[in-house]
């Protein structure tokens, strides 16, 4: 796991696991400027990549969540795939 989710996985724990989960949504929701792709250029970026610039897309808004979420091991977490017209 990088240094960045472990860390940041110290600070977002909660008193009970909803407090943790929320912690984690709620920190990656209004810390994490949302900024689209490119069509031409999707990029996908690590944790520490999205934590260094301050922004991210969705599908790296993702990660850095599942890796946030990888840090508790009672939690387990799976991606769902979605695409809109």
């Amino acid at each position: 796991m990088q240094w960045v989710t472990q860390v940041l996985a110290i600070k977002l724990q909660g008193s009970n696991d909803n407090e943790t989960l929320y912690n984690i949504w709620h920190f990656v929701r209004h810390q994490v400027r949302y900024v689209a792709d490119p069509i031409i250029h999707e990029d996908v970026k690590m944790p520490s990549a999205v934590w260094h610039s301050g922004f991210a897309d969705c599908k790296s808004k993702s990660i850095m969540v599942a890796g946030l979420v990888k840090a508790f091991p009672q939690f387990g977490y799976r991606y769902r795939f979605a695409s809109y017209d």
